[in-house]
């Protein structure tokens, strides 16, 4: 088979993955799929391995619209749920959460610092959840990895699995909604806009989730350690950001990173008896 042919179904996958996040302005994730893109020009010009057949790529690329497609609804319902939920639950969740020492965000987020730091934060907090799967699967793409495509994929929908029970039994406010922002501001830029009354997707962290996620998959393809300690590093500064920022409690994150951790354990057991096997 023409190698160039690989092309055209990783070229769709990292369209796809691009139209996902530039309404988002992640123009560095988008950087980064182009960078993908022009790396596996240049491996398939040399004959090298890239890209992905197509009859390897459907999954991936089924995998992916049904999560951008999905991902609305799937939000709205659970904002429904969750609000309904606050209104028979005995005690308030955010009291609690108040109540648990060390739980406070802003003493590690004085350490930190995340006012002085903000805008940096910020980036790193809004990048992990989008940039960090679909950068992994960009370079997935660019070495014709479709095992690590399709866990690149599944670091995003599989950690909400086991995140999904607890938003809606446990629906925690962000801290700040009743701490106050930086500067005594009402809310952060990127909350503007979105429904005043949200009062979930606190606890756990899906940020620290999907990037667990995101590092458990592509340590399992990454040859060099170096990569391995790359994408850890990565989910470490997405996790710091989470409390830099203040949209989580300290508790959030060992629960977030362990959905994270169940998450990619369901995907290898629901992938690898058909895909995962070559």
């Amino acid at each position: 088979m023409n190698p160039w042919r690989r092309a055209w179904p990783a070229a769709a996958l990292l369209a796809l993955a691009a139209a996902v996040l530039a309404p988002r302005a992640h123009w560095g994730g988008v950087a980064a799929l182009a960078l993908a893109a022009a790396v596996l020009a240049l491996r398939l010009r040399r004959g090298r391995p890239a890209g992905l057949a197509w009859r390897h790529a459907w999954p991936v690329l089924a995998l992916l619209a049904a999560i951008a497609g999905a991902w609305p609804w799937v939000m709205a319902g659970v904002v429904r749920l969750a609000n309904g939920m606050r209104a028979v639950l005995p005690h308030d969740p955010d009291a609690v959460m108040a109540a648990l020492p060390f739980n406070d965000p802003r003493p590690w987020s004085a350490w930190l610092g995340g006012e002085r730091f903000l805008g940096a934060w910020t980036a790193i907090y809004l990048a992990g959840f989008l940039v960090l799967p679909l950068a992994a699967l960009g370079a997935a793409l660019a070495r014709g990895r479709r095992a690590a495509a399709l866990l690149a994929v599944w670091s995003h929908a599989g950690p909400f699995l086991p995140c999904l029970p607890l938003f809606v039994l446990w629906p925690v406010s962000d801290p700040w909604q009743t701490q106050g922002w930086f500067g005594g501001a009402a809310c952060p830029w990127w909350w503007q806009g979105m429904h005043t009354d949200l009062r979930t997707f606190t606890c756990p962290s899906l940020h620290v989730g999907v990037a667990v996620a995101a590092a458990l998959a592509m340590g399992r393809v990454a040859r060099a350690r170096c990569w391995r300690w790359g994408w850890w590093a990565w989910a470490a500064l997405v996790a710091a950001s989470t409390l830099a920022v203040r949209p989580h409690w300290l508790v959030d994150l060992p629960l977030g990173a362990l959905c994270g951790w169940l998450g990619h354990a369901a995907g290898l057991q629901l992938l690898r008896r058909r895909w995962l096997r070559r």
